[in-house]
């Protein structure tokens, strides 16, 4: 939980210091939303490498009939 806090206060502060910048040939908000994005898939991929092969399976009965 305190990690997800730090997480998403280092979001909150990159995104205000990017809306702050100004120029550089690309619309603010496109910038935002990739440097939100790079800094998201860094946490994501190295916690992939860590999620064993088996628990990837294709598991059909957590699909539910609605």
């Amino acid at each position: 939980m305190k990690s997800m806090m730090v997480f998403s206060l280092g979001v909150a502060l990159t995104t205000a210091t990017l809306a702050a910048q100004s120029g550089g040939g690309v619309a603010p908000h496109v910038a935002i939303l990739k440097t939100q994005a790079d800094t998201i898939r860094s946490p994501v991929l190295r916690t992939a490498e860590k999620v064993p092969e088996d628990l990837y399976a294709f598991n059909e009965s957590l699909i539910t009939d609605h």
